[in-house]
């Protein structure tokens, strides 16, 4: 079981998603239970925003396809996604357009063999750098262009 976000990837990578379940939402670890629909403007945002932090919290992995359990951020059921439905590289194209500077070493890829899910790895990143994201002014997907937030991992 993974316990830190050296040691997260590597259920995704090999292939099995389920030994993350029963774990909590932590510094290194975001469950989702639906991928980001990134024709909404405030999805888009979010998406920035949570890779962001991962890159000025010392890394962590994103994980599409799961089920909370009462909304606690426990994993608590993972629910495989359409392949259809997760296009990687428009992930890893809005995250170098919206994140400056743009982390490096992001991986967008699926895991699983019978419910597939799609895991980001944000990897440790120099630690002398701040990543930041346009700020938001309020109406989803509306940046100001002057300002900027520097989102940080909270839990």
């Amino acid at each position: 079981m993974p316990t830190d976000p050296k040691s997260a990837p590597a259920a995704p990578d090999a292939h099995e998603p389920g030994s993350l379940l029963e774990l909590r939402g932590t510094q290194w670890l975001d469950a989702k239970a639906a991928p980001y629909q990134l024709t909404d403007p405030g999805a888009a945002e979010e998406l920035a925003k949570d890779v962001c932090a991962f890159a000025n919290g010392g890394g962590g992995v994103i994980v599409i396809a799961t089920r909370m359990e009462h909304d606690e951020g426990i994993l608590h059921r993972i629910v495989g996604v359409e392949p259809a439905a997760v296009n990687p590289d428009q992930i890893r194209k809005l995250v170098r357009a919206r994140i400056t500077p743009s982390p490096r070493g992001i991986r967008v890829d699926w895991s699983g063999q019978e419910e597939r899910v799609v895991f980001t790895d944000v990897p440790v990143q120099a630690p002398d750098t701040l990543f930041a994201v346009p700020a938001p002014v309020g109406k989803p997907g509306s940046v100001r262009p002057d300002t900027v937030a520097v989102p940080c991992v909270s839990f």
